[in-house]
């Protein structure tokens, strides 16, 4: 019995010991000169560093055209563009060319459409994501020198991350009959056009660049063609001779004026 007793004393002790180690483990103090402390109580109530201003003051997202020609010599065309300003204060945002500007709807933004020569722009502030509407006419120019009806118009697509429009024309669901129906659509190399299933156009375009813009109707022979033939011819001929042979080549042109 008075063994199990003193064992047990033991087993205490260390307990107690043990623990009387750790408490003084954790109640450590940290001293440090006085001026230290200042300088940490002084940050400790310093307000947060200013954010950084923003990479870009503002992005144009997204420009959808929508493109109808509804008469034989302009289209009109609306254009829906998402933009966000990220920096406070005015902003330019440069909108390319679209003809003639009559109306616009800034979505709730301050300020206004300048024009500069042909060229547009934004002047607007409002910090955040909007959508803005602009409608325009640009002229519509048919060329009297191709075989078939051609017309073209020209607009500068704006700097956005993503171009892309409808075209609707003569012949198409849902609009007039001024002109001939349109059986091509071609962007003149600065983009790609495709026709659905209601017979408009759907077309992406390069960002930033002038956009030629040429519907084609049926094709057709000129007025000239039904005339009476008239032409004229230049030939020239080279004859070449050597030991063993005689060479003869001729060349001739022939440039109609009239007729077939």
């Amino acid at each position: 019995m008075r063994t199990t007793l003193d064992a047990f004393l033991i087993c205490m002790a260390l307990l107690l010991a043990a623990i009387a180690s750790t408490t003084a483990a954790t109640a450590q103090e940290v001293k440090f000169p006085l001026a230290d402390y200042e300088a940490l109580r002084a940050r400790a109530g310093m307000a947060p560093e200013p954010s950084p201003p923003p990479a870009a003051p503002f992005a144009l997202e997204s420009a959808d055209f929508d493109i109808r020609v509804g008469e034989a010599v302009s289209a009109r065309v609306v254009q829906r563009l998402s933009l966000t300003l990220f920096a406070d204060g005015w902003q330019q945002v440069p909108l390319g060319e679209a003809g003639s500007f009559i109306a616009a709807d800034l979505g709730g933004l301050e300020g206004r459409v300048a024009a500069t020569g042909e060229s547009w722009s934004l002047h607007v502030r409002g910090k955040g994501r909007h959508e803005v509407r602009l409608e325009s006419v640009v002229p519509l120019t048919r060329d009297e020198t191709a075989t078939r009806p051609v017309w073209r118009l020209r607009l500068r697509s704006p700097a956005a991350a993503v171009v892309r429009g409808r075209i609707a024309a003569a012949g198409m669901t849902g609009t007039p009959e001024p002109i001939e129906p349109i059986e091509e659509v071609g962007l003149g190399g600065a983009g790609l056009a495709r026709r659905g299933p209601d017979g408009a156009w759907s077309f992406v375009a390069r960002p930033g660049t002038l956009v030629d813009i040429q519907l084609a109707g049926r094709r057709t022979l000129p007025e000239r063609a039904r005339l009476p033939l008239r032409f004229e011819t230049t030939s020239a001929t080279a004859a070449a001779v050597s030991r063993t042979r005689l060479t003869v080549r001729s060349w001739i042109e022939a440039r109609v004026a009239q007729g077939r």
